[in-house]
């Protein structure tokens, strides 16, 4: 993964919807185009969901999109002067603003100006990646799917995925009731599982798929110490066997991970060297800041009745 970034614009939720505007405007060259336009519609629907649903808000908004677009929001600059590669084995923590850099990292965005190099499976990992109405075995399949993976092979995926899923989960919270029990099943919709349910399967998917570079973002904070430390040892084996990491998590969770980090703050580079060293710069950074900024003549106040 070589990322060389000198400036990254990226555009609110409406600038997905475009494909499926012109697919739903292509519907009227005949029937045949129509079916085509349709299922374009579909499968499009499908993989942006999967990949931008906790980024931009829940599913069911972006379909109402669809059919109610709006005025594309101007564009901002959120990342800037960035150069990064990843080899394989290596692990990078990420500090402060990782938004932008994942989503170049895994090519949801685009640069404005520069360059950016992926190779082999990227895989993000996060809670709001999975459809909720769908199962996890429901949710494991459709990324093998997306990756280009046969029936049979996202079969065995699923499978897979399960066996992490349960692994994880019995090191989480049990439930308090049977209730609990039947919702928190891997076989049971996403959208009734607890956060560290979500992002136990979120994990366990992306870990299913056999990635070369895998992105965490705000995953393993929701899980407990011991799934943590389950979680981290099955990541230190796949760095071992060449699998790559950039992960934005707490500084106690990255320890475990990532010998070295980034520091990104309003879309810059601020620091990059050891993990110790540039989240103490970061702790020294934030302790002068100021935590309230007054401007203008401040009213008298008026004395109580």
């Amino acid at each position: 993964l070589h990322l060389t970034v000198r400036r990254t614009i990226v555009q609110d939720a409406a600038a997905f919807f475009k494909p499926f505007r012109q697919a739903r405007a292509a519907k009227g060259a005949g029937a045949h185009g129509a079916a085509r336009a349709g299922q374009t519609m579909r499968m499009i629907r499908l993989c942006d969901a999967a990949v931008e649903a906790g980024n931009f808000g829940s599913a069911y908004r972006r379909v109402l999109a669809l059919f109610f677009p709006r005025t594309e929001p101007p564009r901002r600059t959120v990342l800037s002067g960035v150069t990064l590669q990843l080899t394989r084995g290596s692990a990078l923590g990420v500090l402060g603003d990782a938004e932008a850099l994942l989503r170049l990292a895994a090519g949801e965005a685009d640069c404005a100006a520069g360059t950016a190099e992926r190779r082999g499976r990227i895989v993000r990992a996060s809670a709001g990646m999975l459809l909720p109405f769908l199962s996890g075995r429901g949710n494991a399949r459709l990324f093998a799917r997306l990756h280009g993976l046969s029936r049979r092979e996202a079969r065995d995926m699923a499978r897979e995925a399960q066996a992490v899923y349960e692994e994880t989960a019995a090191l989480l919270p049990p439930p308090a009731t049977k209730r609990e029990a039947r919702a928190w099943r891997f076989c049971a919709p996403a959208s009734g599982y607890a956060p560290d349910r979500q992002a136990a399967l979120a994990v366990a998917v992306a870990l299913a798929q056999e990635p070369d570079a895998l992105l965490l973002h705000a995953c393993l904070a929701r899980l407990s110490p011991a799934a943590v430390a389950a979680v981290a040892a099955r990541i230190r084996a796949r760095l071992a066997g060449g699998m790559c990491l950039l992960a934005a998590e707490p500084q106690e969770i990255l320890a475990l991970l990532c010998p070295r980090a980034i520091w990104i703050e309003q879309g810059e580079v601020r620091g990059i060297g050891p993990l110790q060293r540039v989240a103490a710069a970061r702790r020294a950074a934030c302790a002068r800041r100021p935590l309230c900024v007054c401007t203008g003549a401040m009213r008298a106040a008026r004395p109580r009745p």
